[in-house]
């Protein structure tokens, strides 16, 4: 299993509208090396003053990557989502991120760190 960093754009993806509860599938843009079972943590950034900059939700790929409208999406199982404060903050993600924009792979070095957070 690999852990990927995921942006949403509150202005674009209304996460907190969409996502109703755990266990929920969403569409999400996706990287070709993405597999099923493989992690996504969900980064909320400064697109809203409603939210801290950090990471509101995980889920694991369900589907592999299909294009859709031309675009490279996955499926994603919404395993935990927190609608108030992050479960993960913006200065905790800074350890083991710094590009905070594209779906991108995390070094699996971070993955212990990563884990202590979401018992995954």
């Amino acid at each position: 299993m690999k852990v990927y960093f995921e942006p949403v754009n509150l202005k674009e993806y209304q996460l907190f509208e969409e996502v109703k509860e755990s266990g929920q599938v969403i569409q999400l843009p996706a990287v070709k090396q993405m597999q099923t079972g493989d992690l996504v943590l969900l980064y909320i950034g400064n697109h809203t003053q409603q939210y801290q900059k950090g990471i509101y939700a995980f889920g694991t790929v369900v589907k592999e990557p299909y294009t859709s409208n031309g675009a490279p999406m996955i499926d994603v199982q919404v395993n935990q989502i927190d609608y108030g404060m992050p479960i993960i903050n913006y200065e905790e993600v800074m350890i083991f991120t710094k590009q905070y924009s594209k779906v991108h792979l995390i070094a699996d070095d971070f993955y212990p760190f990563i884990y202590e957070f979401i018992n995954a």
